[in-house]
């Protein structure tokens, strides 16, 4: 028997309560299905079983029935007629004494739902139509609002203080997904009403966007007058363990956010080649996928605690201000999810950016001990906490093979390679290399670059890298006729932009991969250090850097990606050509997944982007594109793509 089935029979044993109900359903769905679906969202969520009659009798389903089944549950759930505001649940089918039964996992809902216009709660094991109790409709109402600070309404945000540039991309990714999405017919209001981020308080009848209709789609300032304490701080300790090596603190909208999390994750670190079974899987990004999100969907956004991600020697760790469903160290045998933001968490898996709650986590647990050696941890409490084993930091380029578990290094690279050096003259040291960088976007006077290399005084060996990028020709003074004016910057120049191409990561990011920060007078905090009137010249630098990142393609583009690429070189394509060129026979995920990510990157563009579902919609290469596409080599006869 396994872990599945007998939790499954200990669960039945326990009988129908507030959060279990059995349907016998042995050939086809029974209309009260959908009552107890409604009660449960309304409730405190809770598990349908789908072939077990109320006595506790496992019947179990017709196993020409189950497939039915499934899809006119999940059909009728999202069907706004049916349930509203419509709900996304999956179905997990299970094996219980040679028999099948459906698992329905029902969370609790942010939002009052209805079942064919009636309002239901759940109370002990039934379920009550209370749509005539007024007071208890609006206790109901109270309590949503109550728990779930995400639908807090916001008169003073218009929509013209919300990014439409954001919720045109979201609009696309949604549609890159599902062909019949009905965002795609919606203008920006139809679409926010529709994901419920903008609401009408019952009671006032005040309308307005929500909190999380301003954490998702608006603007900087915005979100911070709505919460002027969001922020998720991401920081590395790879050699400076007191402080940190890299940080970015994001304190902008969800969606980009959410980038910004997996593009620093990506930077600083390694994905082995990992094989389950013949397909490649990024271990990496799989786990951090379901790690940022769930960094920015459970998070509870009035405390005033910053989000963290935190990457050390041997793990990354999370921390999250959380309203804890209870404490402790979760058991992902046992692990019951409970929402934090279901509006913010439904919004997500709409645009591919989440998974269904509970099967994130699943996927965190399955790739995690892979990536690591260990399960992760999840601890709740009132702040949630996660903790991920990872390789070290000099694991880059390891092949992992799920056949046969064994690891083989990468080839070590050829002498001179990643290294940066001028003609005739040793490479440049790390603080040579981060003056350079300092410099990269604007001309840096000597205390600015102290203060961005966390000095506090001329060290000797700021000074002699200082002379030395100078008699290299790397910098330049602004003021060569005053050299000891008050004035002073130094300026990077052609020769050094050029040593910087040699470090790895800088072409990308702007950043170099592996730098030891110079540590601070002792005694001394980073942050006093950086408070002395520099925040601006480091966050002027530190988003500079930043941007390089986010407009280059921040993971290599996969073969799928490459080959609908060349595929659009010549001229725009629509799906079915590219199915065609691409030698599938219908839309699969990875197509689906590789095209929508071309979109997000902005490689590829709509020819009609006012008609995303117009039957002429083709798909047009841009100049970025392009440039993604330089240094791949291409089979005109087969169509494989191969890195130069």
């Amino acid at each position: 028997m396994n872990t599945s089935e007998r939790q499954l029979i200990q669960l039945i044993r326990k009988g129908e309560s507030i959060n279990l109900e059995f349907k016998a359903c042995r050939k086809q769905l029974s209309r009260d299905v959908y009552q107890t679906v409604c009660a449960f969202l309304n409730r405190h969520g809770g598990a349908i079983l789908l072939g077990v009659t109320d006595s506790g009798n496992i019947q179990g389903i017709e196993p020409d029935a189950v497939s039915q089944i499934k899809k006119d549950f999940v059909t009728a759930v999202s069907n706004p007629q049916k349930i509203y505001p419509p709900t996304y649940i999956s179905v997990d089918e299970v094996t219980v004494e040679g028999k099948t039964v459906l698992r329905v996992y029902v969370p609790e809902s942010s939002q009052v739902h209805r079942c064919n216009g009636r309002i239901y709660d759940r109370n002990e094991d039934g379920d009550f139509d209370i749509t005539d109790h007024t007071r208890q409709v609006a206790d109901l109402y109270q309590r949503k609002q109550a728990t779930y600070s995400e639908n807090k309404i916001y008169p003073f945000a218009k929509l013209d203080d919300l990014r439409s540039d954001l919720i045109d991309k979201c609009r696309r990714l949604a549609g890159v997904w599902r062909d019949d999405h009905p965002w795609l017919d919606m203008d920006d209001m139809g679409l926010l009403k529709s994901a419920q981020l903008h609401q009408t308080d019952p009671e006032t009848g005040t309308s307005g966007i929500t909190l999380a209709g301003i954490l998702l789609f608006g603007n900087d300032q915005l979100i911070l007058s709505a919460v002027p304490h969001h922020r998720t701080d991401l920081i590395l300790r790879k050699v400076n363990l007191d402080r940190y090596d890299d940080r970015d603190l994001v304190r902008t909208n969800l969606v980009e956010s959410y980038e910004r999390i997996i593009a620093f994750v990506q930077k600083h670190l390694p994905d082995p080649f990992y094989l389950e079974g013949i397909e490649r899987i990024s271990l990496r990004d799989a786990i951090f996928r379901e790690v940022a999100s769930n960094i920015l969907i459970h998070r509870e956004y009035t405390s005033a605690f910053p989000a963290k991600l935190i990457i050390e020697r041997g793990q990354v760790r999370t921390e999250n201000s959380n309203k804890p469903n209870g404490f402790g160290t979760l058991d992902p045998a046992t692990f019951t999810p409970f929402p934090k933001n279901p509006v913010i968490g439904a919004f997500f898996r709409e645009i591919h950016r989440a998974d269904e709650l509970g099967s994130g986590i699943r996927k965190l647990m399955r790739y995690g001990k892979a990536y690591g050696g260990a399960d992760p941890q999840m601890i709740e409490g009132d702040i949630f906490r996660i903790i991920v084993k990872v390789p070290d930091f000099g694991a880059l380029g390891e092949v992992i093979d799920e056949t046969t578990r064994d690891v083989a290094p990468k080839q070590t690279p050829k002498p001179g390679q990643g290294q940066v050096h001028d003609e005739n003259h040793e490479p440049l040291n790390e603080t040579e290399q981060r003056i350079l960088l300092a410099c990269f976007n604007t001309p840096q006077s000597t205390q600015e670059l102290l203060a961005l290399l966390e000095h506090k005084c001329r060290a000797r060996n700021f000074r002699k890298a200082l002379v030395r990028l100078m008699d290299l020709a790397c910098l330049e003074m602004t003021i060569p006729d005053k050299p000891r004016s008050k004035n002073q910057k130094y300026r990077l120049v052609e020769k050094g932009r050029k040593a910087l191409k040699g470090i790895e990561g800088v072409e990308a990011t702007g950043n170099v991969t592996s730098k030891q920060a110079p540590e601070a007078e002792q005694g001394q905090s980073h942050d006093e250090i950086r408070d002395g009137g520099n925040d601006r010249v480091y966050d002027g630098v530190h988003d500079g850097v930043h941007d390089g990142v986010h407009d280059g393609v921040h993971d290599p583009l996969n073969e799928t990606e490459q080959r609908i690429l060349f595929a659009c070189f010549d001229a725009p394509q629509n799906t079915p050509e590219l199915l065609a060129l691409l030698g599938y026979t219908s839309r699969t995920g990875n197509f689906k997944k590789a095209l929508a990510r071309l979109v997000d990157l902005a490689c590829l563009e709509m020819t009609i982007p006012d008609k995303p579902r117009s039957k002429n919609q083709k798909y047009r290469l841009t100049e970025k594109g392009r440039k993604a596409l330089k240094g791949i080599e291409r089979d005109e006869a087969t169509g494989d793509v191969a890195s130069k």
